[in-house]
């Protein structure tokens, strides 16, 4: 009797499993919110800068950030709500214009959807940047560095004629192999 009895119990908890595994699964949140921030936002000169992006989640947003803070720095970044335009994914955050002074602001957008999962755009480490010049007038900068392609190009042609002046022997040969020198005179950026 004792064992029909747990029987009964293994066969009630193994259906169970069985009905709700499929619920339990397809509740769970794996993926991120998902963040497209436009090519520009491009300020206005005399008033507070509107940040906008684009954020969506598959189960639905707790909230989304824009952390910024002054261009350059180390400090903390502050953060402020970013509200979301009526019937639509846009979400905008005002910075106020007593914030924007030369060098300007370096800024990114978090995202935290319904579960917790959480992206950020672009990353805290390489924010976008919006450079302020002495007249307090803002302009929409890049993020991260810059990348000088001259000196990439210049990179390439030097390493080029490098291995095509060092001989390609098949290796197997006593024969010395002539040396090379190459020199580039360039001014520096």
């Amino acid at each position: 009797m004792l064992l029909q009895n747990s029987t009964r119990y293994i066969h009630v908890i193994l259906m169970a499993v069985i009905i709700l595994a499929p619920a339990m699964l397809s509740a769970a949140d794996l993926a991120a919110p998902i963040i497209r921030l436009p090519v520009s936002n491009t300020p206005e000169p005399g008033s507070p800068i509107v940040i906008s992006a684009s954020v969506q989640d598959n189960q639905g947003l707790n909230r989304v950030l824009l952390h910024y803070r002054k261009a350059g720095s180390d400090e903390a970044y502050s953060a402020i709500p970013m509200k979301q335009a009526a019937g639509s994914r846009l979400y905008r955050a005002t910075i106020p214009r007593a914030q924007l002074t030369a060098p300007g602001i370096e800024y990114y957008i978090e995202a935290i959807d319904s579960t917790e999962n959480v992206s950020q755009e672009p990353f805290p480490s390489h924010p976008r940047i919006i450079a302020i010049a002495g007249g307090n007038d803002p302009v929409l900068t890049a993020a991260g560095k810059k990348i000088n392609w001259l000196w990439v190009a210049a990179g390439v042609v030097a390493a080029g004629a490098l291995a095509a002046s060092s001989g390609g022997g098949s290796g197997g040969s006593d024969d010395p192999q002539p040396s090379s020198t190459l020199t580039i005179t360039a001014p520096v950026p």
